[in-house]
């Protein structure tokens, strides 16, 4: 059913066209042309009224959940969420009312600090690829009843289990963990067991070999589960109810493969959950999110961190293995040149010192470092539209630095500029539409290589 805000668009639309039709025909019959403009303007205020009633409509609705929106482009916004539809969502700024395309969205950050959820005690994978954090995981009659640590209660049918965990990751055991759960040739449920082996001791009571952890697994057919046991098909037998205590985890076997569409966005709540959703909704502080596999979670903001829009459309450059990197010095160290380069490298998300990207008085999480004389490529297979990045000389280096940047698609120059530790950092908004190769020099300047420390923050394409 359409929310009461896309009616009310609706609604209005309509009434803009007709009174525009209608204005226009007046003017077109009985004006001439040099009364066009007053008609252009009388059907310019009607659409005005028409968007200001849908706005005034939308923020009835009241909404109090601030959020921090950042687009692909780098724009941010602080704003108010007023209304989410299948492909805009409407926040309220303090320039005002703002319609956003959903296509458009790197993040939705959710602002104002909640208290930190419990510890998880179960964790488990959906075969969509979700991740949920749990404490409580009981299945009967084929569906899990699960409670999120943000307190949610979600049932889910075993068929969209790929995995259950039940006691906490162990850096020893988890090699062993991952072979298991993603095993190909099995054909039926898994019990997944902890095998304690003690340690060995000789007659004079000195220890010859220590004590070991492993895991091992069971394959038959997982039954009813709860808090005390889980219920196990050996062979076509029950086997006593098995201790939860002594289960590390179980994983589903499904015996037709699942293909899903891509996920519209996911979800980061509190904790670790990642949701990959195909559909959200909101209304009036609620949340409803869709997950690829069909499972619906309701929840609010207290329970959500951050809504990440970026799969597929953008790749940060810090993601990605250049194709080519060379690094050459002022000065000419021979067979040694080779060595100063492997210590001369490039930095992904850091600076050159080993600190975060700053410029001015942004911190950037992501982006490279490059000192000059540096060449690094990238192979982008011509896959997207822009190119954009914050430019600037580190902080760091106290004003100090001059450097020549140039930044070329398929061998053609797209930009180029001296850069100075005095300058103030820039934006780039590059079009690569088409493109294949991307190459980023960093060259000399008017001081050798004294401190020419490049910070490109933020540096991605987007499709």
């Amino acid at each position: 059913m359409p929310s009461l805000f896309v009616e009310t668009n609706a609604l209005a639309y309509r009434i803009c066209f007709r009174s525009v039709f209608f204005v226009g025909f007046l003017f077109v019959s009985s004006v001439d042309g040099a009364n066009d403009g007053l008609a252009n303007s009388r059907c310019s205020d009607t659409f005005s009224v028409c968007s200001d009633l849908a706005a005034s409509r939308a923020l009835q609705r009241g909404s109090t959940d601030k959020v921090n929106i950042k687009l692909l482009s780098g724009q941010e916004y602080e704003a108010t969420l007023v209304e989410v539809t299948e492909k805009e969502i409407y926040v309220q700024t303090e320039e005002g009312l703002k319609q956003l395309n959903l296509d458009n969205l790197l993040s939705m950050t959710f602002s104002g600090s909640s208290a930190p959820p419990p510890s998880p005690l179960v964790w488990v994978l959906l075969t969509d690829g979700s991740f949920l954090e749990c404490r409580k995981y009981q299945v009967d009659d084929r569906i899990a009843k699960v409670e999120l640590v943000t307190g949610e209660k979600v049932e889910i049918r075993t068929k969209h289990i790929h995995s259950v965990r039940f006691k906490k990751e162990q850096k020893e055991l988890q090699p062993q963990w991952d072979l298991i759960i993603n095993e190909e040739e099995v054909s039926s449920d898994l019990l997944i067991v902890r095998r304690n082996t003690p340690p060995k001791f000789n007659e004079e009571g000195e220890l010859i070999q220590e004590g070991t952890i492993a895991l091992d697994y069971l394959e038959g057919s997982i039954g009813k589960i709860t808090e005390e046991g889980v219920e196990f098909l050996l062979d076509g037998e029950e086997i006593p109810l098995v201790n939860r205590e002594k289960v590390e985890g179980l994983r589903y076997v499904h015996t037709t493969q699942k293909n899903y569409d891509k996920a519209v966005a996911t979800i980061e709540s509190e904790g670790k959950s990642r949701w990959k959703i195909r559909s959200w909704t909101y209304s009036e502080g609620s949340y409803l999110f869709t997950l690829l596999c069909g499972v619906d979670i309701k929840t609010t903001k207290d329970s959500l961190s951050q809504i990440d829009f970026s799969a597929d459309k953008v790749a940060f450059l810090s993601d990605l293995e250049p194709t080519t990197f060379t690094w050459k010095p002022y000065f000419s160290f021979g067979k040694r040149s080779e060595n100063y380069a492997r210590l001369f490298t490039y930095r992904k998300d850091q600076s050159l010192g080993g600190e975060e990207l700053r410029l001015g008085n942004q911190i950037y999480e992501k982006g490279l470092a490059l000192r000059s004389k540096t060449t690094i490529e990238y192979w982008v297979g011509r896959k997207y539209r822009k190119l954009l990045a914050t430019v600037g000389i580190d902080e760091a280096t106290n004003g100090a630095g001059d450097l020549y940047f140039t930044l070329l698609a398929d061998d053609e120059i797209l930009f180029e500029r001296a850069v100075t530790g005095k300058d103030e950092p820039f934006e780039i908004n590059l079009d690569i539409e088409k493109k294949r190769r991307l190459t980023i020099i960093v060259d000399y300047g008017k001081g050798r290589d004294v401190l020419d420390h490049l910070i490109l923050g933020n540096i991605r394409v987007i499709k």
